[in-house]
């Protein structure tokens, strides 16, 4: 019999459809991604403006060797990570939920 793939359930995903023909067919299909580059290719660039920016403007950067400043950057840092929005960030929790003993969103 002809079945139709959900996919409002799968979705759209390569693996899924791939999945989807291979219980149906039996023949396995092999989802090769190509590495993402992006994310080195922007470091190096930042770094490489920050460098020229650095080499032709002449910045001193005696702010560098300044323990004061280290533990500012520090303490935003961990404030950063301690905070609801950080583990909002990470966990993905939804944005309201419905209360079982009551009929509305909270």
């Amino acid at each position: 019999l002809f079945r139709s793939m959900d996919l409002q359930r799968v979705g759209f995903a390569a693996e899924a459809i791939a999945k989807f023909v291979a219980e149906r067919t039996g023949v396995q299909i092999r989802v090769v991604r190509p590495p993402n580059y992006t994310v080195p290719l922007l470091i190096l660039l930042a770094l490489g403006v920050i460098g020229l920016l650095a080499y032709f403007t002449r910045i001193d950067v005696s702010f560098l060797y300044s323990t004061t400043n280290w533990g500012y950057v520090a303490l935003c840092v961990i404030f950063a990570m301690s905070s609801g929005q950080m583990w909002n960030q990470i966990r993905g929790p939804p944005f309201a939920h419905r209360d079982p003993n009551r009929s509305e969103e909270r």
